[in-house]
């Protein structure tokens, strides 16, 4: 009788933990995106967000909307179609300090705004080849650009530079160019390590008294 009372207390406290779970990815597309002229020129209607060297240098931004993400963010991919690229180069991405309202405004001579998103704390990189013209590419996201993303409540930025003779994300801007963050997020309910330890012995406890119960 004593076993069938603690087998049932063992089963009922299991099933009542949280269980464990791998991270969940998440999707989010931009909420805004464009570039600045080394001039300080952004035109605010523009969602073209080409980076690197035409006539004029630019640096680009996209701007994404965390504010329905509650969960803890463990990884983080900056997903581009790459549009136009005319020579291979280097896409460095990095934190935006400009507010928010500032950087969709656009202007003139806005020289700090451009200056802003080039520099910085790097968020991470990514060789952009000249034969992946036309394509999809993900810029993998740094710890500091996830610790960013996690204390971020609402509209988060980020910015770019292209690094090379030409330019890459030429011709963009258009609804169907993909600009994204590729988010994993830990589930809400994920067990601590001793909870695991408790499961295991619950699980050794219940063994064990059917393994009696045989022997008996």
């Amino acid at each position: 009788m004593l076993n069938k009372l603690a087998q049932k207390i063992l089963l009922a406290t299991l099933f009542c933990l949280p269980l464990a779970a791998s991270a969940v990815p998440l999707t989010l597309n931009h909420s805004d995106s464009g570039w600045y002229k080394s001039s300080g020129y952004h035109n605010s209607s523009n969602e073209n967000y080409i980076a690197g060297n035409t006539s004029s240098n630019y640096r680009n931004w996209f701007v994404f909307d965390l504010s329905g993400i509650t969960q803890n963010i463990v990884s983080a991919k900056l997903r581009l179609y790459s549009g136009n690229v005319s020579s291979s180069g280097i896409y460095d991405t990095f934190d935006v300090s400009t507010g928010i309202n500032a950087l969709l405004a656009g202007g003139s001579n806005k020289t700090g705004i451009f200056t802003d998103l080039g520099s910085g704390v790097g968020y991470g990189s990514r060789n952009i080849a000249a034969h992946e013209d036309c394509t999809i590419i993900d810029i993998v996201l740094n710890q500091a650009a996830i610790a960013a993303l996690n204390s971020a409540n609402g509209l988060w930025a980020i910015g770019g530079t292209y690094a090379s003779s030409g330019y890459a994300f030429g011709y963009t801007g258009y609804n169907s160019h993909v600009r994204q963050l590729i988010l994993d997020v830990q589930p809400a309910s994920v067990p601590e390590p001793g909870m695991f330890a408790l499961m295991t012995i619950g699980f050794a406890g219940i063994l064990g008294f059917k393994r009696r119960r045989n022997f008996e």
